[in-house]
């Protein structure tokens, strides 16, 4: 541990205050791969840690030993020379030496920050992937992207403000795409109803095919948003990672945690993965349940997300509206939408659309939503059921409880105003 400390600190010391390093390492694999568990275990005696182990040639000279970390001990390694982490991803890959079988494989960059910057970082609330508050990443999102993400530019002159739907994952985040981008179509003069797929108005803004460069939307966005004469994104960025001007508005949707962690369980458990081989999420909803509470699951923790956006209150740009909200007033938030986005719509308008906003109309045209900057298996419907409280049929006591304590911690006086949540039954 001393020796990997020092390095760390040696590549600090060549790095100019603000410069950026990228720390690349093997993964703790045993949830993945039994011969890695097995090694950890075997050679833990003679290198005197775990997942330290010594890779063997075939007549089982030791070659070289290697250390696999787990993502939070990383994390801390690297916080431990005086580097603030930005960013780390978790990838499943093929081991070099085994290309037969998975490992994980961690990418980390972090940025020097010297002793008053560190200070200010930490008195920020919700600073970005610090060991507290991790954001691991999907596999079509890399931190490079994440970066450029953070720094894109203000809009062309001859385009109107930007448009950012936010969330954290599962929370209606397609629901408020699909009321931003039929707005603003009926405001330029069109129908506003079934006008092509969702995501060509508002697409993934942290998605890497979606980017050519720093500061540089890949052509195919860049000619959809020319169509419209502004730039639209959906995003489950956090505050701190997004990008900020004055020519930008931002609608940031909240939902119970517990709907929004079964929704996300049902998600990824049939998301595929950029590989194919397999979905990004395999095993039960209790281990994903202790994942999510973790941080652990991809985008982090729901409340970590909460209290990163609650920095944002009272910034005129951004407006907070929540999932049940809108199941019991659509209308109402659909005419928060237009006055947030100054929108010249009147009664009319809003009598003609707020019926295309209904779960059921969605589901009838489920074509129009179905993410598709990823795949999905076959026979997963994306319009699931657009209700309250569906997480009663996978809580379990162990469950309700563990929420219940996280929540506590998370929120010791309550949830921010906008997000009106509690800890549930424990």
């Amino acid at each position: 541990p001393a020796q990997r400390r020092g390095l760390l600190c040696a590549a600090r010391a060549w790095l100019r205050p603000g410069g950026r390093v990228l720390v690349s390492a093997s993964g703790a694999s045993e949830d993945i791969n039994e011969q890695y568990a097995e090694l950890y275990r075997k050679d833990q005696q003679l290198t005197g840690e775990y997942r330290t182990y010594c890779s063997r040639n075939s007549s089982g000279e030791v070659l070289y030993v290697t250390h696999h970390f787990a993502e939070e001990e990383l994390q801390g390694l690297v916080e431990a020379a005086e580097l603030n982490v930005l960013s780390l991803a978790r990838e499943k890959e093929a081991s070099t030496r085994r290309p037969d079988q998975a490992a994980w494989f961690l990418y980390c960059v972090a940025a020097r920050e010297d002793a008053p910057e560190r200070a200010a970082k930490r008195a920020r609330p919700g600073a970005v992937a610090t060991k507290d508050a991790p954001f691991p990443l999907l596999d079509i999102t890399s931190p490079q992207t994440l970066e450029w993400c953070r720094s894109l530019p203000p809009p062309p002159a001859d385009f109107a403000e930007d448009i950012f739907v936010c969330s954290y994952p599962k929370s209606g985040t397609t629901w408020a795409q699909h009321i931003v981008g039929s707005l603003i179509l009926r405001a330029l003069g069109g129908s506003g109803q079934g006008e092509g797929h969702v995501s060509a108005r508002t697409p993934f803004l942290e998605v890497d095919p979606h980017w050519a460069g720093p500061g540089e939307l890949a052509p195919s966005v860049v000619a959809g948003h020319r169509k419209i004469g502004r730039r639209m994104f959906n995003t489950h960025l956090r505050w701190e990672m997004m990008p900020k001007h004055d020519r930008a508005r931002y609608i940031y949707i909240c939902r119970e945690g517990r709907d929004t962690c079964c929704s996300f369980f049902h998600h990824l458990s049939n998301q595929k993965k950029k590989a194919g081989d397999g979905v990004v999420f395999e095993g039960s909803f209790a281990d994903f349940h202790a994942r999510w509470l973790d941080g652990r699951i991809e985008f982090g923790r729901w409340s970590d997300h909460l209290l990163s956006w609650d920095a944002a209150a009272g910034d005129p740009r951004v407006l907070f509206l929540s999932y049940e909200e809108m199941t019991r007033d659509i209308r109402g938030c659909v005419e928060r939408v237009a006055r947030h986005l100054a929108l010249p719509l009147g009664s009319s308008d809003f009598d003609e659309l707020v019926p295309t906003f209904s779960f059921e109309h969605m589901k009838a045209n489920r074509d129009q939503f179905q993410p598709v900057s990823v795949q999905w298996k076959d026979g997963f419907d994306f319009i699931r059921k657009g209700g309250c409280g569906d997480h009663a049929a996978l809580y379990g006591e162990a469950e309700l409880a563990a929420y219940a304590a996280a929540f506590r911690a998370a929120f010791p006086s309550g949830t921010p105003a906008w997000a009106p949540y509690d800890a549930g039954r424990a």
